[in-house]
């Protein structure tokens, strides 16, 4: 798993995911979004870079994803968000 970071190569549904995350005043816009982006195969693969706005999404809302996600999607989202912590 090689995770770019980065603004340019950011398709067109993660900018709207990410749009939904930050705009929307359900925290289940955002664990949705964390979910998808963590499991999604082109940002795996380094072919997409996943946006550094996630990780402040993320940092905003990781105490409320057991609410929103079951705990083996919430375990899945951490893992992923705290590996590209580094």
């Amino acid at each position: 798993m090689s995770i770019n970071r980065g603004k340019k190569n950011v398709s067109g549904h993660q900018r709207d995911l990410l749009r939904r995350a930050k705009s929307s005043d359900d925290p289940s816009d955002a664990a949705i979004g964390l979910y998808r982006m963590a499991g999604d195969e082109d940002i795996e693969d380094g072919e997409e870079d996943l946006h550094p706005d996630w990780l402040d999404i993320y940092h905003t809302h990781k105490d409320a994803l057991s609410t929103h996600l079951p705990s083996s999607i919430r375990d899945l989202v951490d893992e992923f968000y705290q590996t590209i912590q580094g």
